[in-house]
Formats: C-alpha cells, structure tokens, sequence
C-alpha cells in the first residue's frame, strides 16, 4: 500500500510541476479581456482551469502521502481555512448568491494551502517566481503598445493613464498590479546576479521603469505600496543603522528619478499626475473629492459592520448595501480589510490580516536569516507580499487571482524552506572519523580478554 502510494507521488510530482509552470507562465490572461477558455457557462482566464487541475493534484499527492502535516504547515491551514469557513458561512446570510463568483473564491482562496500540501519544493517556487515576473511583463508591454497605438482600451481610459488591460472597464489599480509585480521581482534578481554587471544593469532599468509605469497609472495604492515596501523589506534586513539609512537614502533617490522622468513624458503626463496629487492632498471637492468619498465609503461600511459582526452580510454582497447606506452604486469597499469583515464577519477579517501578517514574518526571517541574505526569492516574496497588504488598504483584492497566485508561492516557499542557523551542519567524512576517534578509542588493537 505504501509502496503504491508512493508511486503514486512520483509520477503526480511532474504533473504538478507542468501545471504550476503553465500557471504562472499564463497567469497574465487574467488581465487580457479576449483570452479566455469556455469552461461550461462559465468564461474564464486561462489561469483559472489551470488552477483548478493543480488544486486537484496538490490534494491527491497529499493524501497519497498518507497525511501528515510540519507545524509551519498546520499554521497555514488553520489561517486558510478560517478564511474559508467564513466565506461559506457568509452565503446563507447573502441577499444575492452567485455561484460562479463563490466557486471561483473559494479556489483561489484554497489555492497556497493544497499547493503547499503537494511539497513541490523550492527549486519550483524559483522557477514560478521567474514565471510571474515574465508573465507580469508581458502584460504591461501588452498594455503600453495598446496605450500608444489606441488598440486597446477605450479613448476616456486613456485619457486618463488607464491601459485598459485588467477588464473592459479597467481601473488604474488593477493595471498598476502587473507593474509593481514584475518591480519586485526584476529587483530581486538584480541583486542575486554579482557576476553578469550587464544583466544587472538590464533588470535595474526594467525595475526603474515598472517605477514610472507605476507613478503614470495614477494609482493611490500602487503610489503607497512601492513607496513603503523598501521601508520594510530593506529596513527589516539590516543589522545597523548605517546600513538602514543608506538603503533609505538609495530608495529615495530612485523614487525621485522615477517621478522626475514620469514628468518628462509629455505635458498631458505632468497634468495628469498633478492633478491626481492635488485630489489626495485635499479634502476639499474643490480639489477633488478622492479622499471625501473614502471616507463617505468608511462611515458607510462602518454600521453595517455593526450589525452583521459574526457573520457578515455574505461573501460579494457588499455592494448591494451601498445604495441606501452610502447613496450611490460601487462594487466594493476600498479597501480588502473592510471588505472582509463587512461580508465574512470577524473572523474572515482575523484570517485574512492574519495570514498577511504571519506570512510576511515568516518571510521576514527568511530574509534576514544569517547566512541567507542572498535569497533573492524570499526577498522578491516579501516585497511582493507586503506590497499587496499595503495595497489591500486602498482596493479590494479578496477576488484577485493574481493576489491568492503570489500567497501561493510565498506560502509555498515559507513551508519549504529553513533560516540557514537552522540547517544541519556539513562535515567531511575526514572530520566525522576524526571527531569519532576523539571520542572513543580504538578498537583495533584490542585484544579480547578470555
């Protein structure tokens, strides 16, 4: 039995490799409206079948394995699913139920745990990051020759920086997420390459580059996000204080180039990104009234979280309380934490936060390990997931599949992988013999006693 279950293992492993490869590889078709798959009724990215088929055998490997989970593991369950629970018990308090919508979350949501379950390893993760970083750049030079040749996209998107590739109706957010993507991880493998100074130089620019794709988006978040991730992921690894300024100091003179050649461009970029600056440094509606609906939309949401505390009003069904508590029809809340304890209660807000939060703790010691400074994949994780929790503050992410896809790999990575002070120690066979001779004496030249 075991010796099948084992096989069984074996020969499910590269299955599981192909579909995390083609995954992540394809991952971008989230954002291209006309790549699609028809699953049934449904019409989904490619991403999400995919998804699906790698859900299925991460689960089949694990119970293959007879079971059996590490205490890094059994964390990540029990912070998933929370967050699953509270979705499904959300539904029998929904006004509006859409399957679809429901099905789709729970896969997504579910999607780190089964595919750590599956223990692919992190020579897989390595590869997947790289997978991500290529997709994700696929996506923005997809959506900047749409942007100049007027391909894609509508005239009033443009007009106002949107690329137009996210969905029909993009928004600045959704294609600011593909930019910050493809930033971490162009800048993470910059710093693993000490030897190749002219590939280093490449993804240096292309990271430079994903800056000002990020500051002409116009996106609250994207602007907030980038600019405090290094605080964190550079801040957090350094020992000393010289170390720490220097890293501010570096952060601070990109973001300032960035900004000063993203107001190059043209003079409709410069209008376009001073006036985006003054709609977030008012409260007036003279000046924009960016802010002045965040907040409407806060004391909003905030009643309504008072009277459905445990349960929440149901998974994707915020948006219909929004008429009578707020006065005008949007889809969500602004903001993912909001959103998950206004529709999952209590504790999908707990499980949500929750797993952001030990996730980049995990990663935060991963980094800063001694020994593993040079992890670029545990640092292009941490940037990246960080990133999200600070961009979750301004968008709703709870339904993003590229969001749950990097949870993926983080939580995949933070389960596979060990701080370098608690590896075991490599010792020559020389020294192992030399250190047993020391230990005991000899026995060679003993002589039996009759």
């Amino acid at each position: 039995m075991r010796r099948g279950a084992a096989e069984g293992i074996q020969a499910v492993r590269p299955l599981i490799a192909a579909f995390a490869y083609l995954l992540y590889l394809t991952l971008g078709t989230y954002a291209v409206p006309a790549m699609r798959v028809g699953v049934g009724t449904w019409v989904v990215p490619y991403a999400v079948p995919l998804a699906a088929m790698l859900a299925v055998l991460g689960l089949f490997a694990f119970l293959a394995r007879g079971g059996g989970q590490t205490k890094t593991e059994r964390m990540l369950t029990i912070w998933i699913s929370l967050y699953l629970g509270a979705t499904v018990l959300s539904l029998p308090a929904a006004l509006v139920v859409d399957p679809e919508l429901a099905t789709k979350t729970l896969l997504m949501a579910s999607f780190p745990l089964v595919l750590t379950l599956s223990r692919p390893g992190e020579a897989l993760c390595r590869r997947c990051i790289w997978l991500l970083g290529m997709s994700s750049l696929a996506v923005a030079l997809y959506g900047v020759y749409g942007y100049v040749t007027g391909s894609i996209g509508t005239p009033s998107q443009h007009a106002y920086g949107y690329l137009g590739v996210t969905y029909t109706d993009s928004t600045r957010n959704g294609d600011s997420l593909y930019f910050q993507t493809f930033l971490w991880v162009a800048l993470g493998a910059a710093t693993s390459y000490r030897k190749r100074t002219w590939l280093r130089v490449i993804l240096f620019a292309g990271a430079l580059g994903a800056v000002v794709a990020v500051i002409l988006t116009l996106s609250r978040g994207a602007w907030v996000a980038v600019a405090l991730t290094p605080a964190v992921v550079l801040v957090g690894t350094w020992n000393s204080w010289r170390g720490r300024m220097r890293s501010v100091v570096l952060v601070a003179i990109c973001l300032g180039a960035a900004a000063a050649i993203s107001m190059s461009f043209s003079e409709t970029a410069r209008e376009l990104v001073s006036l985006r600056v003054n709609t977030l440094t008012t409260m007036s509606r003279l000046g924009g009234n960016s802010n002045t609906s965040r907040v409407n939309i806060i004391t909003a949401v905030l009643p309504i979280i008072a009277q459905h505390p445990l349960l929440g009003v149901g998974y994707g069904n915020l948006r219909y309380y929004f008429p009578q508590n707020l006065g005008m029809n949007i889809n969500h809340a602004e903001n993912a934490y909001l959103q998950a304890f206004a529709e999952q209660g209590v504790v999908g807000f707990i499980a949500f936060a929750g797993l952001l939060a030990w996730t980049i703790k995990k990663l935060l010691r991963l980094v800063s390990a001694s020994g593993r400074r040079q992890d670029w994949a545990a640092m292009v994780l941490l940037a990246m997931v960080v990133d999200f929790a600070v961009f979750s503050l301004f968008n709703n992410v709870l339904d993003n599949m590229w969001f749950w896809s990097v949870m993926a790999l983080a939580a995949l990575y933070v389960c596979s992988s060990r701080p370098a002070t608690m590896a075991p120690r490599r010792v020559s066979l020389r020294g192992v013999a030399a250190g047993r001779a020391r230990r005991s004496p000899s026995r060679l030249n003993q002589v039996p006693v009759s």
